[in-house]
C-alpha cells in the first residue's frame, strides 16, 4: 500500500482568549502564528510561541492556550499533514529555518524572514 502526502490548510481565528484548552491533532500540525500569541503546555515544559513564529506539533493530546492580546483577534494559519509531508517539508525547510527550541512532541522555529514570507503566501490562499 503506498504512502500518501496529504496538506489541509485552515485559517484559525478566534476573538476571545483561551487557557489551557485540550486539543487532540490527528495530523502533525504547522501552525504559523499571524496574530496573538500560543502557549503549549506538556507535561515536561510549556512553550510561548509569538508571531512571525512557527509551530510545528506532532500528533497526539496537548494543553494550549491562545492569546489574542495586544491584538484584537488571535490568528494563524494551520496546516494539517501527513508523516510524509512533514517529513518532505522539514527537509525543504532545512538550511531555511534554525530550530530554537526543541521538545520530542513539538518544535519551535523563531522568527526569521523565511517564516514572514511563508505565513504571508499561506495568508493569501486562505482569504
Amino acid at each position: 500500500m503506498g504512502r500518501t502526502t496529504s496538506i489541509q490548510v485552515f485559517e484559525h481565528a478566534i476573538s476571545q482568549s483561551k487557557s489551557k484548552a485540550p486539543i487532540r491533532l490527528s495530523k502533525n500540525t504547522f501552525s504559523f502564528i499571524i496574530q496573538g500569541s500560543k502557549e503549549v503546555y506538556t507535561h515536561q515544559k510549556t512553550e510561548l510561541i509569538h508571531v512571525n513564529e512557527l509551530l510545528i506539533m506532532r500528533s497526539g493530546n496537548f494543553l494550549v492556550s491562545e492569546n489574542i492580546e495586544p491584538y484584537p483577534s488571535y490568528q494563524s494559519i494551520e496546516l494539517y499533514v501527513s508523516e510524509l509531508a512533514t517529513s518532505r517539508l522539514l527537509s525543504r525547510f532545512q538550511g531555511k529555518l534554525v530550530k530554537e527550541e526543541s521538545e520530542q512532541s513539538f518544535l519551535v522555529y523563531r522568527n526569521h524572514h523565511f517564516l514572514q514570507n511563508f505565513s504571508q503566501s499561506l495568508s493569501q490562499l486562505t482569504g
